[in-house]
């Protein structure tokens, strides 16, 4: 049995899994624009030249795979490899907004995208919320294995008097970033003190942002920044505010609960299926988000260390080894499940 994955940036999960399983990644020519800070260079990279090359690369070996995994960039260059080789089944990684945003699509981009969905076999989920979402659109086998934990963050400690807020998160009118920048605000308002909003992220809202908080000092727009930086203000931070619309499970979240942050979550976001309901907000309201905030700052230091590491050790069960672990046997399960199907 072999697998040929198709994928430009891997999680570094399906990396370790692809050392152990007899397996191929087919990346890109065009991998150096995926970093590039022009947006219409990224678009034309995630829709033509990333799948166009991939392709190219995998052709010789369509062949030789029984299955071949391909994230939602990589759909239709999927269905061409199985259209094309004798015996292969197709498997769908879903942890992108592809299936949540369908419903917005025009009635003509619904029906080509159906033509396409329906060569899929067997789905893989980064929660089970984008699960059951998919399932509205296709009726396959699927399992959910969640993202590797914060492991880089594991060895960074929270400063004793942290006190400010943060967001981690591209900066898209989906994920909630206005909507945490209200909630900041409040926040700031009743506890009497300045604490600061660090924004860190790029994307299309980023123009927008930064008129809006022009005149607000304390509201620091950051722009993407490596690792250590990263690790520098969540340090700093005593809140992450993740309050998407809609999101599969955003791995800022595990990295925030490793250093001590307390990661107030949407419960429109699938790492809210883990995590103590002190720290979910329903439906990601700003009312609702505020008082869980007001809520943890008034924590007594005993209480604020117990759910402290609570958290850790919800993180602790993400960590990549475990995870490799978890993936592996998931990703046979559902192999399992695909062969089950063809007898």
């Amino acid at each position: 049995m072999s697998v040929g994955f198709i994928s430009v940036r891997p999680n570094p999960v399906h990396r370790e899994f692809m050392k152990g399983a007899q397996s191929q990644l087919f990346g890109g020519w065009f991998m150096g624009l995926a970093k590039s800070k022009k947006p219409w260079l990224n678009k034309l990279h995630n829709r033509f030249l990333s799948p166009a090359s991939g392709f190219f690369n995998a052709l010789p070996y369509y062949n030789q795979y029984d299955y071949i995994v391909v994230p939602d960039y990589g759909l239709i260059l999927g269905v061409w490899i199985k259209r094309i080789s004798s015996n292969t089944k197709l498997i769908y990684f879903n942890y992108s907004p592809f299936f949540y945003d369908f419903p917005n699509k025009s009635i003509w981009k619904q029906r080509y995208f159906r033509h396409w969905l329906k060569e899929i076999d067997g789905m893989i989920s980064a929660s089970y919320m984008v699960d059951q979402i998919a399932k509205k659109e296709m009726d396959v086998p699927s399992v959910v294995s969640y993202p590797y934990g914060g492991e880089d963050f594991a060895g960074v400690n929270q400063e004793p008097n942290a006190k400010h807020l943060i967001v981690i998160s591209s900066l898209h009118k989906t994920k909630g970033i206005v909507r945490a920048i209200e909630v900041y605000r409040s926040v700031r308002e009743r506890l009497g003190s300045n604490p600061k909003l660090f924004i860190l992220g790029d994307g299309p809202m980023k123009k927008e942002l930064a008129s809006m908080v022009r005149d607000d000092p304390l509201i620091c727009l950051l722009g993407h920044q490596p690792l250590e930086v990263v690790q520098r203000y969540l340090a700093q931070s005593f809140v992450l505010l993740q309050l998407c619309f809609l999101d599969s499970f955003p791995v800022s979240v595990l990295e925030a609960g490793s250093v001590g942050v307390f990661p107030v979550v949407s419960d429109s976001v699938g790492s809210s299926e883990v995590l103590p309901p002190e720290l979910t907000v329903g439906g990601g309201e700003a009312k609702e988000a505020v008082e869980k905030v007001m809520a943890l700052y008034r924590l007594s230091p005993e209480l604020r260390a117990g759910l402290r590491n609570r958290v850790k050790e919800i993180v602790s069960s993400f960590c990549k080894e475990r995870q490799v672990a978890d993936f592996r046997a998931k990703f046979w399960k559902l192999l399992e499940q695909l062969n089950d199907g063809q007898d």
